[in-house]
């Protein structure tokens, strides 16, 4: 069985052989390209992100954090924010979605946990649904 695991191939070698074929393969499957340019202009598209595989993910564990990074607001401590929460109730799927996400990201230590003596302000989570702009080919 271990055996077997190790023959499996993976897209996620960004770390280890960022242009391992089936890595790239699967980034040009995944990246949308509108369909809104010609033949020509999709293959210099791909050939570009063929060229450049080492900068896209494949997940989140692979995303390359900055050692030490922090995010400062420069809040004074003195200063007042809402803390009550109004989150709007979410669906069963949206709560799901938001869960796999947020548990992605706490794996991937993207972010953290918080004490909720942490806590300085609170806002409400909006999901929407991504909208398709079509742009029509000028000829």
């Amino acid at each position: 069985m271990q055996a077997e695991q190790q023959n499996l191939t993976t897209p996620f070698t960004r770390q280890t052989n960022p242009f391992n074929q089936e890595r790239v393969e699967y980034i040009v499957r995944n990246v949308k390209i509108g369909d809104d340019i010609t033949q020509d202009e999709r293959a210099r598209v791909e050939t570009l992100i063929t060229e450049y595989a080492d900068v896209f993910t494949c997940s989140l564990s692979e995303v390359l954090l900055i050692p030490n990074a922090r995010v400062d607001l420069n809040v004074p401590r003195d200063a007042k924010f809402n803390t009550n929460i109004r989150q709007q109730p979410l669906s069963p799927p949206q709560k799901q979605y938001i869960h796999k996400w947020v548990k992605q990201m706490l794996d991937a230590n993207m972010i953290e946990r918080a004490d909720i003596t942490q806590i300085k302000h609170t806002a409400p989570m909006v999901l929407t649904q991504k909208t398709q702009r079509r742009r029509s080919h000028d000829t």
